[in-house]
């Protein structure tokens, strides 16, 4: 994996933004941001773009530390499209670039431009990885999951959830999140099993979710490495059960980058 590890963000949120529902009750709060849009072509400087990612900025100039910023934004994007021209991966390039945005807090726009101007081996795929590239994603395993789920037809769920208790105050964050439905799809790397604190934890969390009408979906190692397709049923029946019109088949593209169980 093309991982690069960054700050944990639980922290980030003590309290949410409009959170209080009319009923008083728990609701949901924010997320990262979602890419489905244009990039906005503003600080822009330079003609354009090669694989060494030249001229390339959505800051405008100014100080120095913006400059060193520019500098480390540039480096990324370059990074990127280097991993593209030596035949990269789909899948790999999404990690890649989730990474940087986590690590170095970048837009995920900055890849989506770089990517659009880049004339270099594969730039099919490298334009197709920026526009799924999410800011907030915490692992390569959560990465996977939502290219697993998007490049089978199924609605894109939304990246760090944050789930806030009555009065705004922050609850839980999750993975993967339909709050339409309140459906949470999870990773579940099986690295607390012994740890009696996560364990507790974990059932309390479980517990207040059951209470407030949340259904969770919990995917591990084997639901994408073993049997993705199983995975992909899980989801659309959680969907489907919780009102979601989805299609009855998949899309076949999913086949092309998770391994098929004969």
């Amino acid at each position: 994996d093309f991982a690069a590890s960054g700050q944990d963000d639980h922290k980030t949120a003590s309290s949410c933004d409009a959170c209080e529902s009319s009923h008083g009750g728990p609701i949901v709060g924010r997320s990262g941001p979602r890419l489905g849009r244009h990039p906005r072509q503003h600080g822009i400087q330079g003609g354009s773009l090669s694989p060494s990612w030249r001229g390339c900025s959505l800051r405008n100039a100014g100080s120095a530390d913006d400059s060193s910023r520019r500098h480390q934004d540039v480096h990324s994007g370059a990074g990127l499209l280097d991993l593209a021209s030596i035949g990269a991966s789909l899948v790999d390039l999404v990690i890649a670039g989730d990474s940087l945005v986590k690590a170095n807090d970048l837009d995920p726009e900055l890849f989506v431009v770089g990517a659009a101007a880049y004339q270099g081996r594969n730039a099919r795929r490298a334009r197709r990885a920026a526009l799924l590239i999410r800011a907030g994603v915490d692992s390569p395993m959560e990465t996977r999951i939502r290219l697993l789920v998007v490049l089978a037809g199924l609605p894109e769920p939304q990246v760090n959830f944050i789930v806030c208790a009555a009065g705004g105050k922050w609850r839980w964050r999750f993975d993967l999140c339909y709050p339409e439905y309140k459906l949470i799809i999870e990773y579940d790397g099986r690295q607390h099993a012994f740890d009696g604190d996560q364990w507790s934890h974990d059932l309390e969390r479980r517990e207040w979710l059951d209470q407030d009408g949340w259904r969770i979906v919990i995917v591990t190692s084997e639901g994408i490495y073993q049997d993705p397709l199983r995975t992909l049923h899980r989801v659309r029946a959680a969907l489907e059960e919780r009102g979601a019109r989805v299609a009855k088949s998949f899309k076949q593209e999913w086949m092309q980058h998770f391994m098929v169980r004969a």
